[in-house]
This record gives C-alpha cells, sequence and structure tokens, in this order.
C-alpha cells in the first residue's frame, strides 16, 4: 500500500535540490486506470459544485455557472485520482492548494507526464466530464426543462387553490 503525500510534503520533496523532477512525477503516478462509475461520480461531484448556488434558506440551489473553478478541480480531482498526492477537499482550500501546486510546476509536469504516459486517460475522465455538464445543461436550461419547471411551479401554486375550490363545492351540496 502506498502512502499518500499532502500538498506541502509533496512540493518538498519536488523542490529538493537533488530531486531528478521527471522520474519523480513518473513514479508519483499510481494509477494507470479509474473505474467509468468513480470518473462519472467525481465528474458530477465537479459539475454539483460549480454550477449551483446554495442559497441559505432557500430549498432550491441557483444555478451560477463557474468555469475557472470546474478545470481547478479537474485538475485537482486528476492528481488525486492518479497520483500519490492527497487533495485534502475537505480541510485546505483547493485554489490554495492549486496554486502551490500550479506555483511549482507540478501540475504542468504532472499533465505534461499524464498526456505522454496515459493520453487516454486524460481523454476519457475529460469527455466523462463534458458529458455530466452536457446534461446538466440539457436537464436544467434548456426550453424543455425551463417550461417543465415553469408548469410544475404553476401546479404547486394551484393545486391548493383548486383543493379549496373542490372542498367548498363540495360542501355547498
Amino acid at each position: 500500500m502506498t502512502v499518500k503525500k499532502t500538498v506541502k510534503e509533496f512540493i518538498t520533496i519536488f523542490n529538493k535540490k537533488d530531486t531528478d523532477k521527471p522520474t519523480l512525477i513518473r513514479k508519483i503516478i499510481l494509477t494507470g486506470y479509474v473505474p467509468y462509475l468513480k470518473k462519472i461520480d467525481i465528474a458530477t461531484r465537479i459539475i454539483n459544485a460549480t454550477c449551483f448556488k446554495y442559497v441559505e434558506g432557500n430549498s432550491t440551489p441557483e444555478i451560477q455557472i463557474k468555469s475557472p473553478f470546474k478545470y481547478m478541480l479537474y485538475v485537482l480531482n486528476l492528481i488525486n485520482l492518479y497520483t500519490v498526492i492527497d487533495i485534502d477537499f475537505e480541510h485546505e482550500n483547493p485554489v490554495d492548494l492549486y496554486d502551490a501546486l500550479n506555483e511549482n510546476g507540478i501540475i504542468e509536469a504532472f499533465i505534461s507526464t499524464m498526456s505522454t504516459t496515459n493520453q487516454k486517460e486524460l481523454e476519457e475522465f475529460q469527455t466523462v466530464l463534458n458529458m455530466v455538464y452536457d446534461d446538466f445543461i440539457t436537464n436544467n436550461m434548456s426550453t424543455n426543462a425551463i417550461v417543465n419547471k415553469i408548469i410544475v411551479e404553476f401546479g404547486e401554486m394551484v393545486t391548493p387553490i383548486i383543493a379549496k375550490a373542490v372542498e367548498q363545492m363540495d360542501t355547498k351540496k
């Protein structure tokens, strides 16, 4: 079992003077294949995190697309899925982690190495992310989706009125 390294720990190792960076990057890539359903799950999480704005007191989130954050989460999840680097999404700020990795040249080195050693995986994960995003747009922002939402909201609004009217008619009999 391989022990995961925090971003800070890995940056320290990466920046040592005697480190052969290309070899180190090749060695940290652990996974050659991530199962398809896991890709769908991660892509769905990325889209949910970057396409909805949760407003306190409102049970339905608003749609607000944040494409730069979608890219950042895509890159961080690639690193988390395929390497020994542990991206701690719960306890650390993802923007700070991304900036630290990028500033030290680790993101570029990782993507470059993955592009030559496992291009198919990069392409498949990007394709899955694009499909989940396309589904999100279709299901939430297409004309059909908007019309359906209006019909549902109208139905929710008039149902109590109709129920009350029917109740009143029944009592008048």
